[in-house]
């Protein structure tokens, strides 16, 4: 192919801060075509393709490289679709690579009205939220975009009405009634849908607030039940109706804290005795033999189509699943000594009647506890990180040691039996 492509500062027209407009430029027969990257930078941040001096220089630097080989593959996609590249103008190029794109603001030229001021936030946040993948995903998006909706008219917003000053006052009004982590969820999905708006060309990267704008992060209360306190709850004489809760509560223990979804998720155990599955959240692939101990309670529980015949119960989508997970807390908060008493009726008609109060052992139990429970104790016993880690699902900071680990699922099987001795070797003090 003839055509070349190159960057262009344009200077000649600048901002009230002395910044120009990047653009990528089309050269071929002669003639050049401009195609906005969404960035202004000032003269001397911008060498030799390269964005410097400037905060998120390397990931700006990354972004452009992306734009001009998307750009470049577009081009070479039009002559293998026939067109005649070779005999284009440049203004014909980038005509028919913006009607290939749909030119709907998301692939489109990046310039959107020219600076970006006007372009509507709800508009492109909801092609973000219906890109993602997972339904749960999905919805805490959805959610933030509720609580916009709560504090000010998201239809009219714009990008350029995101400034560190709306932010402050967002999370401020977040205040009376989230929570500080609470609030840093909606103010980071805020931030992903203006990363992304860059990274597309949407928004201009000079509108960007959260370079001076710092999400707060408060720390969470502990979630991990000492080794005694566990065995208090697996030897509980519980309620009948409890059993069931607790004996699920303890067999995600005994399978390395595996989280709940991904257990009701499981199909049933093969002759091999091993469970794989990719966690739901991370999509990393784990895998662990079942030890005796989670046996017992899969014996009890085992379903026809999956492990647990909870998972073959479960309303379809995820209210089901919220619902299941609510009765589920709801089971292991209430476990402890329980009784009657008398309460007056509420109304004019007096009277009293009788109800059940539970003096919880662990009232502020969830399903996430085993988990935290299990990876603490597996600290305490010195499990190696990178292999509690691999145990969790998560992605360890060290790719090589997630590598060698999960080739060797050993590792995991080894941590899981040595947690399960170090809690029976209490249990039986």
């Amino acid at each position: 192919m003839a055509y070349k492509i190159k960057w262009y500062l344009d200077l000649r027209r600048t901002s009230d801060e002395g910044k120009g407009r990047l653009y990528m430029v089309i050269y071929n027969n002669g003639t050049a075509a401009q195609i906005a990257t969404g960035l202004m930078l000032h003269k001397e941040e911008f060498e030799a393709g390269k964005v410097v001096g400037v905060p998120m220089a390397g990931k700006l630097t990354q972004m452009l490289g992306i734009k001009r080989a998307k750009l470049q593959l577009d081009i070479e996609e039009l002559a293998v679709s026939g067109y005649e590249v070779d005999k284009m103008k440049a203004a014909e190029i980038k005509k028919a690579v913006m009607a290939k794109r749909g030119n709907d603001g998301e692939d489109g030229n990046g310039e959107g009205n020219g600076t970006g001021n006007e372009t509507a936030f709800g508009t492109f946040a909801e092609k973000f939220i219906a890109r993602r993948g997972k339904e749960k995903t999905r919805q805490v998006y959805e959610m933030t975009l509720r609580k916009m909706g709560g504090y000010c008219d998201v239809g009219r917003l714009r990008f350029a009405d995101i400034s560190v000053g709306w932010l402050r006052d967002f999370e401020q009004w977040l205040g009376e009634t989230c929570s500080v982590n609470t609030r840093g969820i909606h103010l980071r999905n805020i931030r992903a849908v203006m990363n992304a708006a860059i990274d597309e060309g949407v928004v201009p990267a000079d509108l960007y607030p959260f370079r001076r704008f710092k999400i707060k992060k408060e720390e969470t209360m502990k979630r991990s039940l000492p080794v005694g306190d566990l065995r208090r709850l697996r030897d509980y004489p519980c309620e009948g109706w409890q059993r069931k809760y607790v004996d699920v509560f303890m067999l995600s223990f005994y399978l390395a804290g595996i989280n709940l979804v991904d257990l009701m998720g499981l199909p049933p155990l093969g002759a091999d005795g091993v469970i794989r599955y990719r966690r739901s959240k991370t999509g990393v692939l784990c895998q662990l033999s079942v030890p005796p101990e989670a046996r017992a309670i899969i014996e009890r529980y085992r379903g026809e189509r999956h492990l647990l015949w909870f998972g073959e119960r479960l309303k379809p989508g995820a209210e089901g699943w919220h619902d299941w997970l609510h009765r589920f807390n709801e089971g292991l908060q209430k476990v402890g000594p329980s009784g009657y008493m008398y309460v007056r009726r509420k109304g004019q008609c007096g009277g009293k009647q009788r109800v059940k109060v539970y003096n919880a052992l662990f009232p502020e139990l969830t399903s996430y506890w085993a988990r935290h429970t299990w990876a603490t104790l597996a600290a305490e016993i010195d499990v190696p990180d990178a292999v509690i880690d691999a145990a969790l699902g998560h992605r360890s900071p060290c790719r090589m040691a997630d590598i060698y680990i999960r080739r060797d699922a050993r590792k995991v099987d080894e941590a899981v039996r040595r947690v399960i001795e170090y809690f029976e070797d209490y249990a039986r003090k």
